[in-house]
């Protein structure tokens, strides 16, 4: 999980600084097709900086992922929150790394196991996976 976690973070941290501001955190789930109202940004900014400083660190991001959600309510948008805290924490749950994670991505995706996921199979992957992007 740390890896997985130290791997997000330095994928959407533009200015290389360790933290993730909430515009940095927008943008980096927009990057891998979790688009977020304004709203469900803030509430899961808030469930994510523990410290409240206004930034998110690997640290805290993994507290709250290891914790599969953590305890810390946000009003009326808990529930969509928690539920995209267990969607990111729930791709490398198990997993070594995030190589071993991506390659068992592969396997689970690649119907003719030619070593290539085309658009159709990945299409297909993910809808097993629940998650429906256009």
């Amino acid at each position: 999980m740390a890896e997985y976690v130290k791997d997000l973070v330095r994928k959407f941290d533009r200015n290389s600084d360790g933290f993730l501001s909430i515009q940095e955190l927008t943008d980096g789930l927009a990057k891998i097709s979790i688009f977020l109202t304004q709203k469900e940004v803030q509430a899961l900014m808030t469930k994510l900086d523990l410290n409240r400083d206004g930034e998110v660190s690997a640290d805290e991001i993994l507290s709250v992922l290891s914790a599969n959600g953590g305890a810390s309510p946000v009003g009326s948008l808990n529930t969509s929150v928690d539920r995209l805290v267990e969607r990111l924490a729930a791709g490398a749950k198990g997993f070594p790394s995030m190589k071993d994670y991506a390659r068992s991505l592969i396997k689970k995706f690649d119907r003719d196991s030619d070593g290539i996921i085309t658009f159709s199979e990945l299409c297909d992957g993910l809808t097993k996976m629940n998650i429906n992007v256009t």
